[in-house]
């Protein structure tokens, strides 16, 4: 398939979020905004012991926003699992006194529905997030928020942001609820932007890594779940090449001693938090010397945004480049040796 062929081949592809990412935020303000608040407000009366949130891949990064909001402004006990994991710890608090939030885009992600199976054995009540709302997960789930968009990790965050964020007000933990939920309302606006300016740059990064056979992903903080879907669920999955996922902090206790010249390769998630600081250090640390180093940074297009909204602004970026590389790579985005085609 010639590159242009395959470039409007790969832009429709269901990874590829961008050409549609702004009008799925809409939508969701849109038409779900009451349904969230209200599933925020049954959480919140059912005086939950804790929040569990599971997921797999993509959606156990979104998920993993959940529990940093959790735990930057509440008390409330929460806890991240893979499906699996849930599954074989079988925590001994997992009874009818929690409520438990879990994603998956398709509904039918098998790991998710068997972690919302035991979910139900232990009498524990479950909320899911899904593009639709007649697949397994949603049906088998107490109640299911579904977005109706194929932006799989924004569309996704953006419910669990809305949905963390009302129980935060809801437990009186969040004194800057009106402030924070006026920028959500605005990040289709912000978003815009930051899709339309970024696609050059994803581009031409496409261009100077088409040689690349290893990518080290560095990212600290909220955007360190961004930083594993990066590597984890979208360069091995969709480019078919290796990658990992190393957070900044911990760059130094082993990682470093492979850098030298032209080696490895690393890209660093920036957001403006806190963590930057860690994450900055390391790229230094790697263009000091001599790694090959790019970055996906937030405040490239945004001044003063909210550091709790980095993983919206970081996220084009990323997308983007995928579809670039897989161009230059000559991969059908839509196509897999493996996963959807042959049994596990």
């Amino acid at each position: 398939m010639k590159n242009g062929e395959l470039y409007e081949k790969n832009i429709n592809a269901e990874i590829i979020s961008c050409p549609v990412l702004v009008e799925g935020l809409k939508r969701i303000i849109e038409t779900k905004l009451d349904q969230i608040e209200n599933v925020a407000s049954k959480i919140y009366k059912s005086n939950p012991e804790r929040l569990v949130f599971a997921g797999s891949g993509n959606s156990w990064s979104a998920m993993y926003s959940a529990k940093y909001l959790m735990d930057k402004f509440s008390n409330l006990p929460c806890e991240l699992f893979y499906g699996p994991e849930l599954i074989t710890r079988d925590p001994n608090y997992i009874n009818d006194k929690i409520y438990a939030i879990v994603a998956s885009y398709t509904g039918k992600t098998e790991d998710t529905l068997n972690a919302v199976k035991y979910l139900k054995d232990k009498s524990s009540k479950t909320v899911s997030i899904t593009k639709t709302n007649d697949s397994p997960i949603s049906l088998e789930s107490d109640i299911n928020i579904y977005y109706e968009s194929k932006s799989l990790y924004i569309s996704a965050i953006f419910v669990i942001y809305i949905l963390i964020s009302h129980i935060l007000n809801f437990r009186g933990e969040f004194d800057n609820f009106n402030n924070f939920f006026n920028e959500l309302m605005e990040l289709p606006q912000k978003l815009k932007k930051v899709v339309d300016e970024s696609k050059d740059k994803a581009k031409k990064l496409a261009e100077d890594l088409a040689d690349s056979k290893l990518i080290y992903i560095c990212a600290d903080g909220l955007l360190y779940a961004l930083g594993y879907q990066t590597a984890l669920t979208t360069i091995t999955e969709y480019l078919r090449m290796d990658a990992s996922i190393v957070q900044g902090c911990e760059w130094r206790h082993g990682p470093l001693e492979i850098v030298g010249k032209g080696k490895p390769i690393v890209g660093f998630l920036l957001g403006s938090d806190n963590s930057r600081i860690y994450t900055e250090k390391t790229m230094n640390f790697c263009k000091r010397y001599g790694a090959r180093t790019f970055n996906f940074d937030m405040k490239e297009y945004t001044f003063g945004a909210n550091p709790l909204l980095s993983p919206f602004f970081v996220y084009p970026m990323i997308n983007w480049f995928i579809l670039y590389m897989s161009v230059i790579k000559n991969i059908d985005l839509d196509e897999y040796l493996y996963m959807h085609v042959v049994d596990y």
